[in-house]
């Protein structure tokens, strides 16, 4: 008889505390203990946190309000600043160093001048300034990883520079030169590096 009151007031507890997120259980004393089950609320049809903290997927202590470990995917926009196009702020960050992507509106990338004869194009490198009064080779980065990647090359070198990997000029011809005092931006489109602006 004992255990049957106990299992009554505790089918009580559980449904007085449902609407709360809350499940009571009862020790072996009897006393009714009430247990937040969940830190998520229902607002309609949305789910909002309750947790004034940051919130971890696949990460045990995150430092964000929200901080992934992993992939994640978008399949629409990414909306950061409601009020423009672009986010004030938009941030890339790997082992190494953080750079900038967007920075006030305005896309940003890593900028290089150097006066190294020849180059390699590095991983995070966006915008590159020759400055050496040499003519040099400028070893573009690995194809595989190249797909949609944009590099901005601005020669004023003094001399010709010479890409490891041709490219295709705007009027359809192909070529590994870029000349003194000229800049060109170019992509890879998984086939061929070409031109977008000279």
């Amino acid at each position: 008889m004992k255990t049957f009151f106990l299992n009554l007031i505790l089918l009580i507890a559980l449904y007085h505390n449902s609407v709360n997120a809350q499940v009571s259980v009862v020790n072996r004393k009897g006393t009714i203990t009430a247990v937040d089950s969940s830190k998520w609320t229902l607002s309609g049809s949305d789910i909002y946190n309750k947790n004034s903290g940051n919130v971890g997927l696949g990460n045990p202590s995150p430092t964000y309000k929200l901080d992934v470990t992993g992939k994640m995917r978008i399949t629409d926009s990414l909306v950061v600043n409601t009020n423009s196009r672009f986010a004030d702020s938009l941030f890339v960050t790997n082992a190494v160093s953080t750079k900038h992507i967007i920075s006030s509106g305005s896309i940003r990338g890593k900028v290089v001048r150097t006066t190294t004869t020849n180059y390699t194009v590095a991983a995070d490198d966006y915008i590159i300034h020759f400055q050496t009064s040499a003519a040099g080779t400028v070893t573009l980065p690995s194809t595989a990883t190249s797909t949609g990647r944009i590099l901005i090359l601005s020669n004023h070198s003094g001399a010709t520079k010479t890409l490891s990997s041709a490219y295709r000029t705007g009027s359809a011809t192909t070529t590994t030169a870029v000349a003194n005092n000229v800049e060109i931006a170019i992509t890879y489109d998984g086939t061929e590096w070409f031109v977008l602006s000279n």
